[in-house]
């Protein structure tokens, strides 16, 4: 249980293109850290990641910084030095706020992955005969903002060509829906493409008691399966889960989605909530 007391926090907000400011580090001189919360959802939805930060005393100068329209938000959780990125993407227009609680002066916002360019992204291109899927998923990326994640995708050849005219959500759910896959982007933001009902990666998490497994599974029907552990961000959308060390739920399974969710206060929530579905079981 001494990891409830070994967590860190680190968040980077800036405009693109410019230094961002820290906040979260250990100051070296006193050992003080600034309290940051957050609440992270992700799923394999084709809507954008979404993410609820409080930062809490913040001087009057930095919660003025921080609440500026289209700050890049990068933030990142974990144990010690060992920090993962658990969310990447924009801050929402008109959810910044400060207000007061107790003693405590906090500053809120959401965020929101590829937000801004999921909303608006268009793209008007005509690919000539024998273009590669990996070339269109490419651009319609870049109308996106964002980077593709070709690993898993099936770089098949559209020997007629290909017409992408319209929003590019719109051309994405098209060819996901012609080619049976799935799209949705990461924590990075990246654009990933995957199998339909298939997993995106061979990489498999183990989640017992032992290794942070908290509470009772809440089995669902199908072979779903609803669980919550200390944060652990290695468990992702669209990757295997093997549970183990329990009397009911054993088994492999795929994420469907999950949710972080933390505060770098010593007697607050730091956990993972996930949602997943079976794929092997016992």
């Amino acid at each position: 249980m001494s990891r409830f007391f070994d967590r860190s926090v680190r968040l980077l907000i800036g405009k693109p293109g410019e230094v961002p400011r820290e906040f979260g580090a250990v100051d070296g001189d006193t050992g003080a850290q600034l309290r940051i919360g957050f609440d992270v959802n992700k799923s394999k939805s084709k809507t954008p990641n979404k993410c609820k930060i409080s930062i809490y005393n913040l001087t009057r100068d930095s919660a003025a910084y921080v609440c500026k329209d289209r700050n890049h938000v990068l933030l990142y959780a974990g144990y010690g030095e060992n920090l993962s990125l658990l969310f990447s993407g924009e801050i929402r227009k008109g959810t910044q706020e400060t207000g007061v609680e107790g003693a405590d002066r906090i500053t809120t916002f959401e965020a929101a992955a590829g937000g801004q360019g999921y909303r608006s992204a268009r793209i008007n291109k005509s690919y000539a005969s024998s273009v590669k899927m990996s070339q269109i998923i490419t651009e319609l990326a870049k109308s996106f903002g964002v980077k593709a994640d070709l690993t898993n995708i099936d770089d098949s050849t559209l020997e007629s060509g290909f017409v992408a005219t319209g929003r590019s959500a719109d051309i994405m759910q098209q060819l996901a829906r012609a080619l049976k896959f799935d799209w949705y982007f990461d924590y990075d933001e990246k654009l990933v493409i995957s199998p339909k009902n298939g997993p995106v990666s061979d990489q498999v998490v183990l989640l017992s008691p032992s290794s942070g497994l908290v509470g009772y599974l809440k089995m669902g029907k199908k072979g779903s399966v609803k669980g919550t552990s200390l944060l652990n961000t290695n468990i992702r959308v669209k990757y295997p889960l093997r549970i183990e060390g329990v009397e009911n739920g054993v088994g492999t399974y795929m994420v469907q989605s999950v949710g972080h969710k933390g505060d770098s206060g010593y007697d607050r929530t730091f956990y993972t909530e996930f949602e997943a579905r079976v794929v092997v079981s016992g």
